[in-house]
């Protein structure tokens, strides 16, 4: 299982939640899988190289990704997902997240919503692969 975690940050370090993600994305992926980690926006090499510590890193860095918006977003997270086989896609459980990820998956974000480990959403735990589905 190849497992993407998008990771968010305020411009200069990884929010906690995001962590949390890559935690259940490394225990999903199990042995047999790996992780990498996303990080979108502008001049984020700091933030990068702090990341890189816990998994891979890709980065999106771009003027027009300075300041997150959704559909922007969404677009690069998606071209991801298809042009690196990415089978589990997680991010920490924050409504940016959940409408990021929505905007590409054909999900909709009302179906999520935040419990504590950040990971479940009204009809049970996700992955995406271009669509949401309840994982078994």
């Amino acid at each position: 299982m190849r497992a993407l975690v998008v990771l968010e940050h305020d411009g200069h370090t990884v929010r906690p939640g995001s962590y949390s993600a890559a935690a259940f994305a490394a225990a999903a992926a199990q042995s047999s899988g790996s992780i990498e980690l996303l990080i979108l926006g502008h001049n984020i090499e700091k933030i990068t190289q702090s990341a890189a510590r816990v998994a891979p890193v890709l980065t999106a860095d771009h003027e027009l990704l300075a300041t997150p918006v959704a559909d922007r977003y969404a677009a690069v997270i998606a071209d991801v997902v298809r042009s690196r086989d990415i089978d589990l896609l997680a991010a920490a459980s924050t409504t940016f997240a959940a409408i990021s990820l929505a905007a590409r998956a054909d999900c909709s974000a009302a179906r999520w919503q935040v419990t504590s480990s950040g990971m479940s959403s009204a009809m049970g735990d996700f992955f995406c692969d271009g669509r949401c589905t309840p994982v078994p």
